[in-house]
């Protein structure tokens, strides 16, 4: 069993690197870190020590687990590198290690107009453009449906506003890239 947590970031995103932090775990001054994992081998009665997922996190995971792989770790709100947007990470063989990261902030605004694409600021504290909170599901034995919200654009300085925008992608993992669909 893996099982993926969020370990802080209940801050704005912050500007800076604690340079104090342990190596591999440094996160922004507001305090969000990498996603962290833990693994069972007795069917949860005992675990291993959180590690950290470094390139992956920081903000409500969701975690899925094909049959043979891969695993399929969704989130946003990146703070802990200094990059906005939504994000998939994809762990093809199923164990942990390796999670290949994918902008799913890209995927969204290709073929949008304007008004319902992200912009570089998708998750920034002082204006959501989204609030990170992702669904995923397995839909098939190499399919995902993921969705997830746009707000409309906040007054300068402001909270968001304008309403919210649901939408859905189709994820279909094939062994060497993961398509998604809108």
């Amino acid at each position: 069993l893996i099982a993926v947590a969020r370990i802080s970031g209940n801050a704005g995103c912050g500007s800076g690197v604690n340079p104090k932090a342990p190596k591999g775990e440094w996160y922004t001054t507001s305090d969000y870190r990498w996603y962290h994992q833990s693994y069972s081998s007795d069917e949860g009665r005992s675990w291993s020590k959180m590690t950290p997922i470094i390139g992956a996190g920081s903000c409500r995971p969701r975690l899925i687990s094909f049959p043979g792989g891969p695993l399929v770790l969704a989130g946003g709100r990146m703070c802990v590198a200094h990059t906005q947007g939504l994000y998939l990470w994809v762990n093809r063989a199923g164990d942990g290690h390796e999670w290949v990261a994918v902008d799913l902030t890209s995927a969204h605004n290709r073929g949008l107009n304007a008004s319902r694409r992200f912009t570089s600021l998708v998750n920034e504290s002082e204006g959501w453009q989204a609030q990170a909170e992702v669904g995923l599901i397995a839909t098939g034995p190499h399919e995902a449906l993921i969705t997830y919200n746009k707000y409309g654009t906040p007054p300068a300085g402001g909270s968001p506003s304008g309403g919210s925008i649901a939408f859905s992608m189709r994820l279909k993992f094939a062994r060497v890239t993961v398509q998604t669909e809108q």
